[in-house]
């Protein structure tokens, strides 16, 4: 799912104000990461894909 969110947050780590456009998922971090995973695999399909076609 993609969201378009004006919102504004501080970061905990730097205390930056960040504003998120973009949310991809939402859940715990072992989900977020597997869902990372699957999306990282998703785009790295598509670049192999692009690079066979150049070639």
């Amino acid at each position: 799912m993609v969201f378009m969110l004006p919102v504004r947050w501080s970061c905990k780590l730097c205390g930056e104000k960040q504003s998120l456009l973009k949310e991809f998922g939402r859940g715990s971090a072992a989900d977020c990461r597997r869902h990372v995973q699957k999306l990282n695999a998703m785009r790295g399909a598509v670049m192999e894909e692009q690079e066979t076609k150049r070639s």
